[in-house]
């Protein structure tokens, strides 16, 4: 699949949150490049790094709780298999 066909398709917000892990590489890189920043400048990015840390936590229990529920609904379809294949075993008895 071609790249612009699936960015096409994909929600923006999607392709936004993908590309980011490269842009914080980028914007670290030039960072350490730079003898000094202004103050305003620092003061906005810890800010919104403040943010999306915030946003990232409560992700991160909500994802912690699909996956929790996603365990224990497949938990639940291989006892049942366990338990289909018991009860076929005592039949064939």
């Amino acid at each position: 699949m071609h790249l612009q066909s699936r960015l096409e398709r994909q929600p923006i917000e999607n392709t936004i949150l993908e590309s980011f892990p490269l842009l914080v590489q980028q914007a670290t890189q030039s960072l350490k490049s730079m003898d000094q920043l202004d103050s305003k400048l620092l003061y906005e990015i810890n800010e919104r790094l403040k943010e999306l840390c915030e946003e990232l936590t409560k992700k991160k229990g909500f994802t912690a709780a699909i996956e929790a529920g996603s365990k224990q609904m497949k938990n639940s379809e291989i006892q049942k298999e366990r338990l289909d294949k018991i009860k076929k075993n005592i039949e064939d008895k």
